[in-house]
């Protein structure tokens, strides 16, 4: 690891949260499953959330929606996202 790695490392490491880390651990994981269940690429999955409400659905609601099971989440994000689409879920 180079000098200027172990510093950005560093700088990370001090300025984020230990919550702040697992949320984005989270999210991310959420991310990950959604794809799966949607038969998408990680990329795409994140756009599709990001753009409908999603990403900001999880960081609002962490604290609860981390204490479920993924695919509890992952059906909260189903909900969440066609009422943004104006879909029923």
């Amino acid at each position: 690891m180079t000098e200027n790695t172990s510093y950005g490392k560093a700088l990370y490491n001090r300025r984020m949260s230990s919550k702040d880390r697992k949320m984005i651990a989270y999210i991310v994981a959420c991310i990950g499953e959604f794809a799966r269940a949607s038969d998408r690429t990680t990329q795409e999955a994140y756009r599709y959330l990001d753009l409908n409400g999603g990403i900001d659905f999880l960081m609002e609601f962490y604290d609860t929606e981390h204490l479920l099971s993924l695919d509890d989440a992952i059906e909260d994000l189903r909900t969440v996202t066609l009422r943004k689409r104006g879909l029923s879920a």
